[in-house]
């Protein structure tokens, strides 16, 4: 399988204004859009938009990531 990273040239990810944090005593949320702007080495650019969400976890003091998710929002 081709290494997808070769496939463009630059890309840019822009987070959106509609970011939140949900916290829970030990854990956080947080979700936001991010608007995705990249360009294919043939000069094709391809633009979208993709839901990111995080949790994080309190362990011994130190705010961890233990899940982190992008996927394409739903039309």
């Amino acid at each position: 399988m081709k290494n997808l990273a070769a496939l463009y040239k630059s890309a840019k990810f822009t987070l959106n204004d509609d970011a939140d944090i949900h916290p829970h005593k030990d854990l956080v949320w947080a979700t936001a859009t991010v608007k995705s702007e990249m360009t294919k080495t043939d000069g094709k650019i391809e633009m979208g938009t993709f839901r990111w969400t995080m949790i994080f976890e309190n362990q011994d003091g130190k705010w961890l990531i233990v899940h982190d998710h992008f996927s394409a929002p739903l039309p």
